[in-house]
C-alpha cells in the first residue's frame, strides 16, 4: 500500500471525526416544552409523549418525553440537544392507570390509554415552542 495514501486517509478520517465529534450543537433544534392537563381526572402516575415526524427539515427523528407529576414536559430529539429538529410532528400521549385491585408490580396490572393530541409545528426561526395539551375526560 502507498504510504502517502495511507497517511492522507488517516488524516482525513481524524479530521472528519474531529469535525463531527466536536460539534457542540449537532443538528439545529428548537426547545419544545409544555404541560399535559387531564380534564375531569387526576393526572396519571405515568404519562409519556411521542413526537412522530410528519414533515421535517433535514434529519427525521422521532422523540419521546415523560411528564413530571404536575404534567410539565420538555422534549429533546437527542440526549444533548436543546429540543426538536424544525418541522411538523404528530403528537401522541400515552398514559397508564392501575386496574382496580391489581398488583402495581405486574405489567399486566396497568391499562394503557393512547390519545392523539394533534400536530405541532416547530419553526426553524423560533426561539422556543410551548405546546400545551388537554386530554379530555372521555377518549
Amino acid at each position: 500500500m502507498n504510504y502517502r495514501f495511507t497517511t492522507r486517509a488517516i488524516l482525513a478520517a481524524v479530521g472528519l471525526i474531529a469535525f463531527v465529534g466536536c460539534s457542540e450543537r449537532g443538528p439545529h433544534t428548537i426547545p419544545v416544552y409544555g404541560t399535559v392537563k387531564f380534564v375531569g381526572r387526576e393526572a396519571p402516575k405515568v404519562c409519556n409523549l411521542y413526537f412522530q415526524p410528519i414533515k421535517v427539515e433535514g434529519l427525521s427523528r422521532p422523540a419521546t418525553s415523560q411528564c413530571d407529576p404536575d404534567g410539565a414536559y420538555a422534549v429533546k430529539a437527542f440526549q444533548n440537544s436543546r429540543g426538536l429538529i424544525p418541522g411538523t410532528y404528530g403528537v401522541r400521549v400515552y398514559y397508564y392507570d392501575l386496574k382496580p385491585g391489581a398488583n402495581p408490580g405486574l405489567d399486566a396490572s396497568w391499562r394503557e390509554t393512547k390519545y392523539e393530541a394533534g400536530e405541532v409545528v416547530i419553526g426553524a426561526n423560533s426561539s422556543d415552542v410551548e405546546h400545551n395539551i388537554e386530554v379530555p375526560a372521555k377518549i
